[in-house]
């Protein structure tokens, strides 16, 4: 059985891997747990908000239209507010973002390797 040849000091030394993080690292991870609870509370106006629009106008606000216009009416409704959720989203994100301006920032371009 052949043996592999004896490392001598002219081989490369092998780079060594970056750490690997698990999902459940990253979100409880100190600096990002502002980021999860943003996410999660926007998560949940992204399901309650349209519906609760959605039921209100059709079963209260336009109670005495056509049912096929009232249904239309409500849809758009609904779609109008998760529109404003995402907005909304987005708002949040971008001044979060802004204050962290100053600190430590993950490193957007790769690691250069001589």
């Amino acid at each position: 059985m052949p043996s592999s040849p004896p490392a001598d000091a002219s081989d490369p030394k092998p780079i060594p891997l970056p750490r690997r993080w698990g999902v459940g690292e990253i979100l409880t991870a100190k600096e990002n747990r502002s980021v999860v609870k943003t996410l999660i509370l926007f998560s949940a106006f992204m399901v309650a908000f349209p519906i609760g629009t959605f039921f209100a106008f059709h079963d209260y606000i336009l109670r005495d239209t056509a049912p096929n216009t009232r249904t239309f009416c409500s849809g758009m409704a609904a779609v109008l507010a998760a529109n404003i959720v995402m907005a909304g989203y987005a708002i949040v994100a971008i001044k979060e973002d802004g204050v962290e301006e100053g600190g430590n920032r993950p490193r957007t371009t790769p690691l250069k390797v001589d």
